[in-house]
């Protein structure tokens, strides 16, 4: 096969692989350091090598891998620098809250920012070079399009590079291989699953469930010693993967980006991350419209195929934790469960009118006994009694005598001093609190401003409205999902968080429109 660059497509033996060796060593004297020049003005336009060292600085790359990569006539940009670095991390570092198992780093977001590339540099002129035996399995959805890119990536990270790459599998001389994968199904994915690999790829990981990517991670193993086993992979938003994703990187990543020693990482990059894309590709992302461009050219993980709130952007509604001004008014909302999630939340609204959902009590199993005393001291974090609430709103459910109950849990819950008033609930509530909640988010597109910021300590509230859907049946209304046996999903705290923003039926905007300057 000839692709066009320094590749052998013969049997395999050592004669062959001391040959490409000879080679690749000749092509590098022959190149010398003008290619890497070319490459490092394109990678950093007005600062070149000057800008490419204070960027090698920032992520914190260890100086072997610079200089095995620079051996190669590979430059990495900052994203893909940044990849590197943890790469070399994650050999050591420690679990911290909520990671357990193989390291795992994933880098992308939107369409274009070079992350095959930076993956296959990684894996193929780090990993497999400093560490000897390693068996890497490259994976991706569709095996003629996998095939195609990894002949691609072959010629671009590897023309100095010595290696033998017969369809199917590229070997190197110190015995590190790589194999290519496909599936194209979740099927074929699960192929692979009780296989061992020193260190996985996954390309387009939103495109395998959640159980596939569970069984992968168990063929995610080693017997070398000192080597520790990983997962590499690059995404875009949505897919069937996208829900699961999201929530173990992307939430992940924005609650502990501030600790540098962990075991899971994501590195979030557009386009505008890669110098070497053409532009007329970047020109055909700004096309896009809707979904597709919040996904593919932003990188926006708040979008969901058919999402009922499409107007709810992270990076615009969540804001920090703070302790409203005491002069606001403040209230609470309930929506009461057992053994669904019983969820509080506690609201704020200032002088313009701008409401602020800035606390969130999130229990399951727990009688009105026991969550009394842990909302008083959610309140006291926020300088503010029971007493001091405007109202506290629930829905319906809590005014009813269940079973052999002799007090309903709002009458239990004066008991506790706590007076609960009832929700909008009535006939066609549901759809105006969701229009209520749309008009609240703003438009962006058409200027509007946002009049309802959660805080980040909101999680499931902020979990929740990225994934709410239009119901099918009245599209105007947004599809009512229960959690599982584990309280996984549901709809728990968006109708907290609906009966505390829709107040006042007859009025339910409670801010004027104010438009971007």
């Amino acid at each position: 096969m000839n692709t066009g660059h320094k590749t052998l497509s013969v049997k395999q033996n050592t004669r062959d692989i001391q040959t490409a060796a000879l080679a690749a060593a000749w092509m590098a004297r022959l190149r010398g350091k003008s290619g890497l020049d070319v490459k490092v003005a394109r990678a950093y336009p007005g600062g070149g090598w000057a800008a490419y060292r204070i960027a090698v600085a920032a992520a914190g790359n260890p100086a072997d891998q610079i200089e095995r990569f620079e051996a190669a006539g590979v430059i990495l940009q900052p994203k893909q620098l940044e990849f590197a670095a943890w790469a070399r991390r994650v050999d050591d570092a420690p679990h911290i809250e909520g990671e357990t198992g193989t390291p795992e780093i994933g880098m992308g977001g939107a369409k274009g920012p070079g992350k095959s590339f930076a993956l296959f540099a990684v894996a193929a002129v780090d990993d497999c070079q400093r560490f000897a035996g390693l068996k890497v399995l490259y994976l991706r959805k569709t095996g003629k399009r996998a095939q195609e890119q990894i002949e691609d990536l072959v010629g671009a990270v590897l023309d100095q590079v010595p290696h033998v790459y017969t369809k199917g599998r590229l070997r190197f001389p110190n015995g590190s291989q790589i194999i290519i994968g496909h599936f194209n199904n979740e099927k074929e994915a699960l192929n692979y699953a009780g296989l061992e690999y020193d260190e996985i790829i996954i390309e387009e990981a939103t495109t395998l469930t959640e159980k596939a990517h569970k069984a992968l991670r168990q063929s995610a193993r080693t017997s070398k010693e000192g080597w520790r086993p990983r997962i590499y992979n690059s995404t875009n938003p949505l897919g069937v993967g996208h829900k699961f994703y999201k929530k173990r990187f992307i939430d992940h990543e924005r609650k502990h980006k501030a600790v540098e020693d962990r075991t899971r990482k994501f590195i979030f990059a557009t386009v505008d991350d890669n110098n070497f894309v053409n532009p007329d590709y970047r020109g055909n992302l700004d096309e896009l419209t809707g979904v597709e461009k919040r996904a593919y050219r932003d990188g926006d993980w708040e979008v969901s195929a058919g999402a009922y709130f499409d107007a709810w952007m992270y990076d615009l509604h969540v804001t920090d934790s703070f302790v409203p001004p005491r002069q606001w008014e403040t209230w609470a909302s309930m929506d009461y469960g057992f053994n669904h999630w019983n969820m509080i939340h506690l609201h704020a609204q200032n002088g313009d009118g701008v409401i602020y959902t800035f606390a969130e009590l999130a229990l399951r199993k727990h009688y009105p006994a026991e969550v009394v005393p842990l909302l008083r001291v959610m309140l006291s974090l926020y300088e503010r009694t029971v007493g001091e609430l405007r109202e506290v709103r629930a829905g319906n459910d809590v005014f009813n005598k269940t079973g052999a109950a002799e007090k309903s849990v709002a009458e239990q819950y004066r008991a506790l001093g706590v007076e609960i008033k009832p929700a909008i609930t009535d006939a066609g509530s549901r759809v105006l609190g969701a229009h209520h909640m749309s008009a609240l988010l703003g438009n962006p597109e058409r200027a509007i401003l946002p009049r309802w910021f959660v805080t980040r300590n909101c999680a499931r509230l902020i979990e929740t409205m990225p994934v709410l859907e239009h119901d099918p049946h009245n599209p105007e209304d947004v599809l009512k999902i229960d959690c599982d046996e584990h309280g996984e999903g549901g709809d728990d705290a968006y109708d907290c968080a609906r009966y505390g923003l829709l107040r006042d039926k007859k009025k339910p905007i409670t801010a004027g429109v104010v438009k971007y300057a």
